[in-house]
């Protein structure tokens, strides 16, 4: 993703009282840091990984992708099915995460990796 997209990601995240924004990284493999806490909602780039996507939701079944394209046009929710965006801004971004993950939200994208 982006540093500028995902910059934008995460502060749309952090000014929500709601939210929480454990982790971000850049790092591909999210797998391992999915399994090491309690995931909502994962912040992800790139809809050409549906089977490293796939996997990750075969391995944790109450996980939600938030799947955005690089250039920020366009974004999916994935769970065992796709659900299109309405408005991808980061108010509609943050109204699809309650709507798909529900109550006490916990979005994470992974390990902190800023250098």
């Amino acid at each position: 993703m982006p540093r500028m997209l995902r910059d934008i990601v995460e502060n749309a995240v952090r000014l929500e009282p709601d939210m929480e924004l454990v982790e971000s990284t850049e790092d591909r493999n999210l797998s391992m840091n999915i399994k090491t806490g309690r995931v909502d909602v994962a912040i992800v780039a790139n809809r050409n990984q549906g089977r490293e996507h796939a996997q990750l939701l075969l391995e944790n079944h109450q996980l939600t992708l938030l799947i955005l394209t690089g250039d920020g046009r366009e974004a999916h929710f994935l769970q065992l099915h796709e659900t299109p965006v309405a408005e991808v801004s980061p108010p509609g971004l943050m109204a699809g995460i309650r709507a798909v993950a529900g109550g006490g939200i916990l979005a994470r994208a992974g390990p902190e990796s800023r250098s």
